[in-house]
């Protein structure tokens, strides 16, 4: 065995790898030892060592990676990372796009997928606490505590994103009475909930395209999908055709979540997902506002002074809270301005009009447009 797996072997947890072997359909035999586990099935027998200052514990906890490994047919370097993790649920969500098949994504689309993952989770859990079709903002407390304890990591092929949710990680007895209402059974943890109306949420979606009824998702108090769950499914739409975005539910131990083993929602069906998403928004009035930001990008065209006038995106803090991107029109004095701004990395400042959209905002009635950090 390779040092590197000795290594890991040493922060093996016992318990972690008996709940494993009882998920698996492994029984406990009685062992005439304290200091070992004994655990059978099919004529098989795996031996855990429970105190570490048994003499032979390094040796016995190698053998009984070994002997998973070789029992479930899969590494020992796999085996002892699903061991090594907490109990926890796993979503991975891979997009499979000609931009990703081998196992990369630009550094400039990145940040927006990751954050649409967690937003999609957070949606998730804000719907557990209190079902809704659509939440100003995603700030319900308990689903932001839980979402700072789930972890990230990937994986090579296509492009994936593993987010662990640990089952830990809410306090039960803070979650709100609907929560407690949405339990499959009354010993799920509130982070199984969450992960199973995320993808009961991601299936409905795909069987109402389906449908070719769209209206189907109004018409259902109890539609595990809000306006925020779409969004972020937006912020993970694949590019190319042919591409698609599959979610995927297990627990550590390799169990789905579903009885549906993954959801694949192909790049033909995101444009009704746009629907649905401003289907479950409700219609708001544009606000003037003065905003503060900086730019982002510079869309603009030379007009035929030889000055550039146009679009431009700026990215600020919506209420208080969640940091979006907007357009806005400027004309060549105000592009000036924006132009010295994106150079120097300067705040600007303006008044205008916010017009929210589904995929993107825009902000018209410009005015007072101006770099504050000019000298």
């Amino acid at each position: 065995m390779y040092s590197h797996e000795e290594n890991l072997i040493q922060e093996l947890v016992p318990l972690n790898i008996s709940n494993y072997l009882l998920h698996r359909g492994w029984k406990k035999r009685q062992s005439l030892s304290n200091e070992t586990s004994i655990f059978r099935l099919d004529g098989k027998e795996i031996v855990i060592p429970i105190a570490r200052n048994l003499a032979e514990y390094e040796y016995l906890m190698g053998r009984a990676v070994e002997k998973i490994a070789e029992f479930d047919q899969k590494d020992r370097v796999s085996i002892i990372n699903a061991l090594l993790l907490p109990s926890a649920d796993v979503i991975c969500f891979k997009l499979d796009d000609l931009a990703t098949k081998e196992g990369f994504i630009s550094l400039a689309n990145a940040p927006k997928y990751i954050e649409s993952c967690q937003k999609a989770i957070l949606a998730a859990a804000c719907y557990v606490e209190e079902p809704k079709k659509h939440y100003p903002k995603l700030s319900k407390a308990t689903a932001k505590t839980y979402l700072s304890k789930c972890k990230l990591n990937t994986k090579p092929g296509s492009f994936v994103v593993n987010v662990i949710c640990p089952q830990n990680a809410v306090d039960e007895n803070v979650i709100s009475d609907n929560a407690r209402l949405l339990k499959e059974f009354p010993e799920e943890r509130f982070s199984r909930t969450v992960t199973r109306t995320l993808l009961l949420g991601a299936k409905k979606i795909v069987e109402t395209i389906d449908s070719g009824d769209l209206s189907l998702i109004d018409n259902s108090n109890n539609f595990p999908v809000s306006s925020n769950f779409c969004k972020a499914l937006l912020g993970m739409s694949p590019q190319n055709e042919g591409s698609s975005l599959t979610i995927t539910g297990t627990s550590n131990f390799g169990e789905s979540i579903l009885d549906t083993p993954s959801i694949r929602i192909n790049k033909e069906y995101f444009d009704s997902i746009e629907i649905l998403a401003a289907r479950l928004t409700p219609s708001s009035t544009p606000e003037a506002k003065f905003f503060t930001g900086l730019i982002t990008d510079l869309h603009g065209e030379r007009t035929e002074s030889g000055s550039p006038a146009g679009d431009v995106e700026i990215s600020f803090q919506y209420d208080d809270e969640e940091i979006i991107k907007a357009r806005l029109t400027l004309n060549v004095q105000t592009y000036s301005t924006a132009l010295e701004a994106h150079k120097y990395g300067h705040y600007v400042s303006f008044n205008g009009t916010l017009r929210m959209g589904i995929r993107s905002h825009r902000i018209t009635d410009i005015s007072n447009f101006r770099d504050i950090q000019a000298v």
